[in-house]
């Protein structure tokens, strides 16, 4: 018995502009949502290390 991987399937799915256009709205949403987030506990680090100071 061999242990060669079978290449997987998928199905090509075509979308219309409105279902891309929603799919990077929502990418480009939780994206923005991420670096909002990262950008505030960057703040409060740099804010309480000038506290310490």
């Amino acid at each position: 018995m061999t242990d060669e991987k079978q290449p997987d399937l998928v199905e090509e799915k075509l979308f219309t502009q409105s279902e891309l256009d929603e799919i990077i709205s929502k990418r480009l949403a939780r994206q923005h949502k991420k670096h909002v987030e990262a950008i505030r506990v960057l703040v409060q680090a740099l804010t309480n290390e000038e506290v310490k100071e």
